[in-house]
């Protein structure tokens, strides 16, 4: 499977809905397009590449808007596909001028301009993050809530003019699976810390990228690990 921006217009094999000229597409092959972060209905892909392990990201952002909000904190943790842990990093990130912080994020994260002004800028920090993901070649996108996260990276890469090809997609996304798989549990939600609470780990009130998705892997390793 290969990532790049579309030089056609064509339709999404997953959602059916059109992809334009310049989105970010997942390419397989003339018959199987699909929008770069588009992921129910294509698990059976994930045996299309021999993957070696799992690239867990995670964004802490200052909103919803890919576009206009700040990434604030990036964190990844490499895994086998047994989920058994390689190597992990994150970073906080200063957000630019024109970026904003929401105050209803500021309380979920606590990640302030006052708190973050000493960081480095994203265009520092996105090179450090890709440069990580390069350690572990073949290794697929995971996390939960894959879309969020990938809708941010994309829009990032963009204004900072990288290539955010480090990583095999489809995504290997926890809450696409938690749903399909307590369908029929009583749960109020599917957020993290009630997936989390759901198994019997406890999740700290504060939001923090990489405490998340050591949260993440747990639940993955204790819920999808495979024969070895």
């Amino acid at each position: 499977m290969k990532t790049f921006k579309s030089k056609y217009t064509n339709t999404c094999t997953t959602c059916g809905k059109r992809i334009e000229i310049g989105e970010m597409i997942a390419f397989v092959s003339s018959k199987q397009i699909y929008h770069f972060n588009c992921q129910p209905g294509i698990e059976n892909l994930y045996n299309e590449t021999d993957e070696d392990g799992y690239m867990f990201v995670d964004l802490e952002t200052g909103g919803l808007d890919p576009k206009n909000c700040a990434i604030v904190q990036i964190a990844a943790i490499a895994t086998d596909k047994n989920f058994l842990i390689h190597d992990s990093w994150s970073r906080l990130i200063r957000p630019g001028q024109f970026q904003t912080i929401g105050e209803r994020s500021i309380e979920i994260h606590g990640l302030t301009r006052e708190r973050l002004k000493n960081e480095e800028y994203e265009a520092v920090v996105l090179p450090e993050f890709l440069s990580f993901c390069r350690l572990f070649p073949n290794h697929r996108f995971a996390g939960y809530n894959c879309p969020f996260d990938l809708k941010f990276l994309e829009a990032a890469y963009d204004r900072n003019h990288l290539d955010g090809n480090a990583y095999l997609l489809p995504a290997h996304d926890l809450l696409t699976r938690a749903r399909a798989k307590l369908a029929k549990a009583d749960l109020p939600n599917h957020q993290l810390s009630t997936i989390a609470e759901h198994f019997g780990f406890s999740a700290s009130a504060a939001h923090d990228a990489l405490a998340d998705l050591y949260l993440t892997v747990q639940i993955a390793r204790n819920t999808e690990r495979v024969a070895a």
